[in-house]
């Protein structure tokens, strides 16, 4: 959770989502946000990569 966290306060400059998103650029977190929730059922329904 430390780390996490110090990689955020250490970036924070570059964390403007709500320019980023007014200038048109895409915000790649919902297409990850979007996945997991698959990415987790399969796994838990016995899906094993590799």
């Amino acid at each position: 959770m430390d780390t996490c966290a110090r990689y955020l306060l250490n970036n924070a400059k570059y964390l403007k989502y709500d320019d980023y998103l007014k200038a048109g650029f895409p915000i790649a977190t919902g297409v990850i946000e979007g996945a997991c929730p698959h990415l987790i059922k399969d796994r838990q329904d016995g899906y094993h990569w590799g």
